[in-house]
């Protein structure tokens, strides 16, 4: 996967614990990379799937260049998403509810949501627990227009794996995004599979 330097430094300060941590991951040189609070994490554009995803409907690719000024004979970006701020669902030690940011970059195009109330589930996987979560929201499009976006997001705080898929636009025009490599399925975070946090 191509290198690329990114337009923008984000710099976030999280409060977790009780610790201050600066959190700069769009300046680390890996491709996948999560925090060592592990409630940061940031994943390469993964430009095999999203050409894939492409190439299965017109629409996906149609959309992504009118939307995000996607350009596929150049591809490149990342996603980076920071939890600012973490508690426990009473009564229910499977679930944490999160709130945060998450930034896109697809090419030379820049975007970012807030999030809040935002449910993560943990999975144990082979080398330590596996972080799911959902974000939805609102984004302002390279046209100046709202409109929504929607993934899956999952890492590794133990192997630093970072894999988030989802769709930007709204359900009948819209466009695929993948960034990291997957390494987790949907279907794994099942009410059987969730362990407890500690």
């Amino acid at each position: 996967m191509v290198k690329r330097s990114l337009i923008i430094i984000v710099t976030a300060f999280l409060l977790i614990g009780g610790s201050v941590m600066a959190v700069n991951a769009w300046m680390t040189d890996d491709s996948m990379y999560v925090d060592e609070t592990g409630w940061a994490f940031y994943a390469e554009l993964n430009e095999e799937l999203v050409q894939q995803f492409s190439e299965e409907d017109d629409m996906y690719a149609q959309a992504l260049e009118e939307k995000v000024d996607y350009d596929f004979a150049d591809q490149y970006g990342a996603i980076e998403v920071i939890l600012t701020e973490i508690r426990r669902e009473e009564g229910n030690p499977h679930i944490l509810i999160g709130e945060g940011h998450a930034y896109f970059q697809t090419n030379d195009f820049i975007f970012e949501i807030d999030f809040d109330d935002v449910q993560v589930y943990q999975i144990e996987g082979e080398e330590g627990p596996i972080r799911g979560m959902s974000i939805d929201g609102e984004f302002t499009t390279a046209e100046g227009e709202l409109d929504m976006l929607s993934f899956n997001t999952y890492w590794s705080p133990e192997t630093e794996q970072v894999h988030a898929v989802g769709s930007v636009g709204f359900v009948t025009n819209y466009g695929m995004l993948a960034f990291g490599d997957p390494f987790v399925d949907q279907d794994d975070f099942s009410e059987e599979n969730l362990i407890e946090f500690e």
